[in-house]
């Protein structure tokens, strides 16, 4: 998903208001540098952004507020260790989700135990 400039504005002129607020901004997964000034060739590393998906989560887990840019593909925040959960999940309202796979079988009466 590419990122909205609005969104970020948003997101700091909620938070910097708060004196006490810890913001940090993580970097994370391959980056590509072009070795011309016309694009042909790159140097390029393929990292998958492990480091940067485990800071955001201690950070997060230490009270601040995390700005996470990443490459595609690369891992974010909790991915590692749950792969794709974050694909089976499908925003609820604000804070909530739920699960894609369910609502499907809910919708369809294939669960009515999932009640």
């Amino acid at each position: 998903m590419l990122w909205n400039p609005d969104d970020l504005k948003s997101f700091l002129d909620r938070h910097t208001k708060d004196e006490n607020a810890k913001i940090v901004v993580i970097t994370s997964g391959g980056t590509a540098v072009p070795l011309e000034k016309n694009c042909v060739r790159y140097i390029e590393n393929f990292s998958n952004g492990t480091r940067g998906a485990i800071s955001a989560e201690k950070f997060l887990e230490n009270g601040y507020l995390v700005i996470f840019f990443h490459r595609a593909n690369s891992l974010q925040p909790y991915s590692h260790r749950f792969p794709d959960l974050f694909n089976h999940l499908k925003p609820a309202g604000e804070n909530k989700f739920t699960g894609k796979l369910l609502t499907a079988l809910k919708h369809n009466n294939k669960a009515s135990y999932f009640s």
